[in-house]
């Protein structure tokens, strides 16, 4: 590919991949499901990387290949934009993004939850309607 890097040296490491100056890092998770909650381990190599080449965006891709108890939903509801913590700074004028992009894997066929009881959400606390 044109503009891409593997293994390209920033800041004393050595990152997965850069795109027109994007760092992407690759992560598997084995175990975890890979929630919003749970990817802030992801967040600090991927700013530095992306700060050591002057960028305020990082990729960390995850590859999730924990148990699926339930069935996946739509592939935009596993793409989680966060603001790090950046050091020494509380209000950063130029602040980092990190998108964590998670790819489900270990997935199971549609027919395996064919007889499961899948939990509905109640629809009343889902409603976007005010109490």
């Amino acid at each position: 590919m044109d503009g891409c890097k593997r293994g390209a040296e920033v800041g004393g490491g050595e990152t997965d991949l850069v795109h027109d100056g994007i760092v992407a890092e690759l992560k598997v998770e084995r175990t975890t499901t890979v929630t919003e909650d749970h990817v802030s381990r992801f967040l600090g190599q991927t700013t530095s990387y992306g700060s050591g080449l002057g960028s305020q965006l990082g990729i960390a891709l995850v590859l999730d290949l924990s148990e699926k108890k339930h069935p996946l939903g739509h592939p935009a509801n596993y793409v989680h934009w966060l603001k790090p913590s950046l050091h020494g700074v509380s209000d950063a004028a130029y602040p980092s993004r990190v998108a964590v992009v998670v790819v489900n894997g270990n997935t199971p066929l549609p027919s395996d939850f064919a007889r499961k009881k899948i939990p509905a959400r109640d629809a009343a606390a889902a409603s976007d309607s005010p109490r």
